[in-house]
């Protein structure tokens, strides 16, 4: 049996991810000014949009995060799984017992809009199915090694 235990504080997931956003704004903006001082200016200058909606978004992303409240729970044992997210938009609030459990999906998609291109499900005994997701930045590997070694089966699906 294993255990794993994740927690995560969202003000210092909000702050990574506001430096994140400015460091790559900085980067887009010398590449633009390059392009528009070498007379390349509608290189430049789209490039500058792409990279203020790209600031946008994620500085957007920064300031949900900022205003969850409390702090990513995932705590898996040989008896219980518990998937706590802060705010239900960031993601779901999972307590049940590992024998409820029937495997763990992971989905592939192969031309994905994800980073990753995967999605995970937990897949209950009922047949419900519950999605791991969000801003929740888990190791998925850790959880799949944890769940594997408590006994619940591995599902890999390409989509």
């Amino acid at each position: 049996m294993a255990t794993f235990q994740h927690h995560e504080n969202p003000h210092i997931r909000s702050r990574t991810l506001s430096i994140q956003a400015v460091l790559i704004l900085i980067v887009f903006l010398a590449i633009a000014s390059v392009l528009i001082s070498r007379d390349h200016t509608y290189a430049g200058f789209g490039l500058l949009l792409f990279a203020v909606l790209f600031f946008i978004v994620d500085f957007a992303r920064s300031i949900r995060i900022a205003w969850a409240n409390g702090k990513w729970d995932i705590v898996i044992d040989e008896k219980r799984f518990t998937w706590i997210a802060p705010n239900p938009s960031l993601g779901p609030k999972i307590n049940v017992p590992i024998r409820f459990i029937k495997s763990f999906e992971i989905s592939t998609y192969l031309e994905s809009e994800i980073e990753s291109g995967k999605r995970y499900y937990l897949v209950m005994a009922d047949g419900t199915r519950e999605q791991l997701w969000g801003l929740d930045s888990a190791p998925m590997d850790k959880v799949t090694e944890c769940l594997e070694a408590n006994g619940v089966p591995i599902q890999e699906v390409n989509v």
